[in-house]
């Protein structure tokens, strides 16, 4: 789980998705992350990272990376090159790259 720079809204992985949270409302904002096409994420979505604008998501699963548009909820792109699961995903301060493990 991680918060947005508002502190209102969070981020968190599940099954297969990645879903916002309002932490106010207790509420889901919109639809989850992964929901538009099959298999986006073929697995249970193990880590979270929002980018420093709060414009883009990463999210790990069992051998990959997916990064996401915040507004559409669209799947920006698949990074395929982790050998096991992905526990951790981390932004870099000014959002040009990130680091995983």
């Amino acid at each position: 789980i991680v918060f947005f720079k508002d502190s209102q809204q969070v981020i968190a992985g599940s099954d297969h998705v990645a879903r916002m949270w309002d932490i106010e409302k207790g509420a889901l904002v919109g639809r989850p992350f992964g929901t538009m096409r099959p298999h986006e994420h073929t697995d249970a979505v193990k880590s979270v990272a929002v980018s420093p604008d709060d414009g883009g998501i990463a999210s790990g699963e069992d051998g990959a990376i997916i990064i996401w548009d915040v507004d559409s909820k669209q799947m920006v792109s698949k990074l395929p090159k982790h050998t096991r699961w992905v526990l951790s995903v981390c932004f870099s301060p000014d959002g040009k790259r990130f680091a995983s493990g």
